[in-house]
Order: C-alpha cells, then structure tokens, then sequence
C-alpha cells in the first residue's frame, strides 16, 4: 500500500542520507539530496501498482514520461549553470507530485479518513517481509550514487545521478 511505501520511504531516505554525509562530508548537502532524491523515486514509484493491474499506459504516464521529462530538464538547467541541487530537488518533486496525485485518484470518494499511525504500523507489523524488499530495493537505487558521491565531486555525482536514472530499467 501506499501507506506502507510512505513509512518505509522515511527510513529508506533517512539511511541513504545518513550513508551519503558520513561518505561524503566535503559535499554532504548535494550528497545527501542525490541519495535521498534518488530513494524516494525508488520506493515510491508506482509501477507496483500498475503492473499489478497490467495498465501500462498509466504505468507510462505516472512513471517513464515524468521521469523523463526532469531528467532532460535538470540536465539542461544544468548544462546552463545552474546549481548541482537543481536535479535531486525536480527529481523527489516529480514523484512526489505523481504518487500525490496517484493517491487523491485512488481515494476519490473515499476521503482519506481512515489512515491512522496505528493501523500503519500493524499493517507493517503483518508485511514484514514486503518492508525489507522494500528497504534492499532503495539500497540498491541509491547505492552507486552514494559510491560515487564518496569518491568524486558534487558535479560528477550529478551527471552520475541523472545517467543513472536514465540508464535504469
């Protein structure tokens, strides 16, 4: 559930920021952005729900074309001069936006009354094995960023970042 993501999401981020500054302290701010950026788009993406109704058009408009659309944008405000910070900040806007708009679509005429801390954390407490998965796929997403960022400057981390991204399946 989406619920469940938003929960894994903050300890996903909250590791994959940690990671970042303590291996890269030069460049800790513009590290920590790409690790956490590059987490959430990981563990927040809705292909699981689209796969999982085989809607691939949708898949193509909440995931790929979004994606796409701040890859090319970020490079090019970069290519222009613009601050490294530009692409982890559009990329974490992007999904954040799309998995936003995702939720209100799917609780049209529900309302969102029903969410509470508690039945979160059961709901974990029973899909424990869905957390991890969860909690290794955003490790592996924002692993090499974080490698990169330890051993280069803030300028190749973000190159990296965005042929990374591009480059992923």
């Amino acid at each position: 559930s989406l619920v469940g993501r938003l929960f894994i999401a903050v300890a996903s981020c909250s590791c994959a920021g940690l990671a970042a500054a303590l291996l890269a302290p030069q460049d800790a701010l513009i590290a920590v952005l790409v690790a956490v950026a590059v987490a959430v788009n990981a563990g927040l993406t809705p292909s699981w729900f689209f796969v999982g109704l085989n809607r691939h058009r949708a898949l193509v408009a909440y995931e790929t074309l979004p994606i796409i659309a701040v890859t090319a944008v970020s490079a090019s405000l970069l290519v222009l001069g613009a601050p490294l910070w530009v692409y982890p900040i559009l990329l974490m806007g992007v999904r954040l936006v799309s998995v936003s708009w995702l939720a209100v679509l799917l609780n049209r005429g529900h309302g969102f009354g029903a969410f509470s801390v508690s039945r979160a954390v059961r709901m974990h407490r029973a899909e424990k094995g869905l957390a991890a998965s969860q909690i290794l796929a955003s490790a592996y997403a924002s692993g090499p960023v974080t490698i990169v960022a330890a051993i280069s400057s803030p300028a190749v981390v973000a190159r990296f970042s965005s042929a990374d991204k591009m480059y992923r399946p």
